[in-house]
């Protein structure tokens, strides 16, 4: 049987692509126990569109704290009314409660030679916002991520104390309650930065999602939601390659298709000051090349990045800005490029490596060559005979990457991928 990651690479693939449901007891609201397959409802193909759906950690500029998980738009063939709202008899939530907020998700893998299904993982998960349909017998169905339900409900509802907590806490606080555990499994946080305390909870305002970014904030730490599986856990980059990219020009059969982005400085991020916002606590680089570079006179407040502390324990302060400019004083390149269907083998914070080798040309024209008449490089008096390079774009092996977006287009079976150079 083939591995996953020689489908993967193969150049002809055959992907599984499935689509499942949980509806909610008319009486109770409680979920299915079990997951109801309808892409291939009543033994028929409804899929017309699987659409796509993309993760993201700060791939834009300035930004040093965000993660995103997209909503995902499908289109369905519903010439016999089988997504239809749950009055309709035919509908597939009759005798259910309504569409809204149904638990949806996707399953990939790749189907190898044998028929065997390999790899096959949950690519999304989320709930049915809306369903419209139309008289050309198609449904529209929008889903949101389970992200969405951290964005309801408000960081007051947790009556929270005015004593002391540690960030640890206050995500267990978020996290592990039912409402939440209904649709995101219970993981314990793992900040980069441990032990830095919120000195009045009480005071926190916003919704869920609002404080976790806040959170992440000051302690370096990135919030992670892949399907139904969240962390909460350091930006470092995995420890091992969890995939080497081949563009032009490689020995191996390419696996970039087209390079649509390619920031080779990756100043945009550079940020060298650290300061509390409305208050005295700072951090500056001592790097004085980049503070050449980047930063200029100091008292103009030129590419300062304010943090709001006002609530953070007083002793962490300095701890958390110091951590902050070690991590993005120095630029970043950044590629962006088209690829493969990569399922969940790739996600945000993952490293990778990408060989890209530019094209090369005759030093002089009009000078060619018989085989077996001159060893291979050998020079043509005192000039090279290949010496010169052409196009923009040449990466060597050696440097190393992390995943900051990827765009996984279930229709089209390809992935956007966005990285940045690990420094």
């Amino acid at each position: 049987m083939s591995t996953i990651t020689q489908l993967i690479r193969s150049a002809y693939v055959r992907p599984i692509r499935k689509c499942y449901i949980k509806r909610r007891n008319i009486t109770t609201g409680v979920y299915e126990t079990d997951w109801m397959r309808i892409d291939n409802w009543e033994n028929k193909d409804r899929v017309i569109n699987w659409g796509s759906v993309s993760l993201e950690i700060n791939h834009q500029p300035a930004e040093i704290d965000k993660f995103e998980v997209s909503n995902l738009s499908m289109v369905f063939s519903n010439n016999e009314g089988h997504f239809n709202a749950d009055t309709f008899t035919n509908s597939i939530w009759y005798g259910y409660l309504n569409r809204k907020y149904t638990k949806l998700k996707i399953t990939c893998g790749y189907m190898d030679t044998d028929n065997t299904e390999v790899g096959v993982v949950d690519i999304f998960e989320g709930v049915i916002d809306r369903v419209i349909v139309g008289e050309n017998q198609q449904a529209r169905v929008t889903i949101l991520s389970y992200q969405t339900i951290l964005k309801k409900y408000d960081i007051k509802d947790l009556g929270l104390a005015s004593a002391e907590r540690t960030i640890e806490n206050l995500m267990a606080d978020i996290m592990n309650q039912t409402k939440i555990t209904t649709y995101i499994p219970y993981v314990a946080a793992t900040p980069n930065i441990a032990n830095i305390s919120i000195a009045n909870p009480s005071t926190l305002e916003g919704n869920y999602w609002d404080n976790i970014v806040y959170f992440a904030t000051i302690t370096n730490s990135i919030p992670l939601l892949i399907g139904s599986t969240f962390s909460f856990t350091s930006r470092t980059a995995s420890a091992l390659s969890q995939w080497d990219f081949k563009g032009y020009g490689s020995d191996n059969q390419p696996d970039i298709y087209i390079i649509s982005y390619y920031d080779d400085e990756g100043a945009d991020k550079v940020r060298l000051r650290f300061q509390e916002n409305g208050g005295s606590t700072v951090s500056i680089s001592t790097n004085a090349t980049l503070l050449l570079k980047y930063l200029g006179d100091l008292s103009d407040g030129s590419e300062v990045e304010f943090v709001d502390m006002a609530n953070v324990k007083t002793a962490n302060k300095q701890s958390i800005l110091d951590t902050l400019i070690a991590e993005w004083e120095n630029p970043r390149p950044v590629i962006e490029f088209d690829s493969k269907m990569f399922l969940n083998q790739l996600k945000p914070t993952d490293k990778v490596t990408v060989e890209v080798i530019q094209k090369l040309k005759y030093a002089s024209a009009g000078r060619g060559f018989t085989w077996d008449s001159w060893t291979w490089d050998e020079p043509v008096g005192n000039i090279p005979l290949w010496d010169e390079e052409t196009g923009a774009i040449s990466i060597v092996s050696g440097r190393t990457w992390m995943v900051v977006k990827i765009i996984k287009n279930i229709n089209n079976w390809t992935s956007k991928i966005k990285i940045e150079e690990i420094v």
